[in-house]
């Protein structure tokens, strides 16, 4: 027996995304739609809803079709020519395809492809799901629910796109990482520098980090101004930090990395920001003694700046073991 993921990895391309792009073509009046669907990714970048609740808003557009089950038809009389070649070469009885994608979507195709599926519960007419977005560990829970896993049983080989797939392909005697009609085995596999940037800088965390940058940015401004009404603009830059910076403790902690304050913790988080503060403090040198800029938008430009590399560091150097312990944020 064979899992396989199926987006970008049976199949070329995103299913769910193709076929949105497919109803849209056929009834653009599904646009309405667009601004729930961008709120919804929004609450999830948050971390305020669940992927599952995100997704389950983007398949609102299925609500006014009338005839979905055509549509996927159609969809894949169109589409079942971009399923890689190699799978047919794979491909053996009693094999499985785990998805994230919606049941109702991938169980025509993978009728025709001779695979079992195990995929995500959406209603077809509504887009409710039943049950959570069969993605990640809820892959292997779906897997021993279904009867396919047992508790000592292993697969024969695994096959994904992507390393969120991890608690899959780990049940897999052989595992490979998928790129076009390329298998990778996984202990050989490392991810590019393009992969690697993809990882931290697109990801959930990343999002709510610059959401954070912009309120410590705003703290950073506010707090050195009003420290620079009663001290020089240097040392009002250094208390207003350092204030900006207590808030921004609590923030990474309780929403982003949601861990427990600790004394060691804060003190890494300070540690971690000295890049930051070095950036900060040599560009409020240039741009206000030198280059003689507003001090409020010297304030804020040092601040954002430097984002980006203060993320890595907080990430890597305060919060590294909650990462670690988390499946890489895809949008699967």
């Amino acid at each position: 027996m064979k899992l396989y993921d199926f987006d970008k990895t049976i199949y070329k391309k995103d299913s769910t995304a193709q076929f949105y792009k497919f109803c849209l073509k056929k009834k653009p009046s599904l646009a309405r739609y667009w601004f729930l669907q961008l709120w919804s990714f929004a609450m999830y970048l948050l971390g305020i809803w669940s992927k599952t609740k995100m997704k389950e808003k983007f398949y609102s557009f299925l609500k006014p079709l009338q005839n979905v089950e055509e549509l996927v038809s159609a969809f894949w009389e169109r589409e079942e020519k971009n399923i890689n070649a190699w799978f047919y070469r794979e491909r053996g009885e009693g094999d499985v395809v785990v998805s994230a994608s919606p049941e109702f979507l991938l169980a025509p195709v993978c009728s025709k492809l001779g695979v079992r599926l195990i995929a995500s519960r959406v209603d077809a007419h509504t887009g409710k799901y039943t049950g959570e977005n069969c993605w990640g560990e809820e892959k292997v829970a779906r897997l021993r629910e279904e009867g396919v896993i047992g508790a000592d049983a292993c697969a024969e080989s695994a096959f994904s796109d992507s390393l969120s797939d991890l608690p899959m392909l780990r049940l897999a005697r052989r595992a490979y990482i998928v790129r076009g009609e390329e298998l990778i085995d996984l202990e050989a596999y490392r991810p590019g520098t393009v992969s690697k940037l993809k990882r931290e800088f697109f990801s959930r965390e990343f999002f709510q980090f610059l959401v954070v940058g912009v309120i410590n940015a705003a703290n950073g401004t506010l707090f050195g101004w009003l420290f620079s009404l009663i001290l020089p603009v240097n040392a009002a830059f250094v208390c207003g930090y350092a204030v900006a910076l207590t808030i921004a403790y609590f923030l990474n902690t309780f929403w982003i990395f949601r861990q427990k304050l600790s004394v060691k913790k804060f003190v890494l988080f300070c540690v971690s920001y000295i890049p930051n503060f070095i950036i900060q403090n040599g560009l409020v040198f240039l741009l206000y003694n030198l280059a003689h800029l507003n001090r409020v938008l010297v304030f804020a430009l040092s601040a954002l700046i430097a984002v980006p590399i203060t993320f890595l560091c907080v990430k890597f150097l305060c919060f590294l073991k909650k990462s670690k312990g988390k499946a890489h944020d895809q949008s699967k």
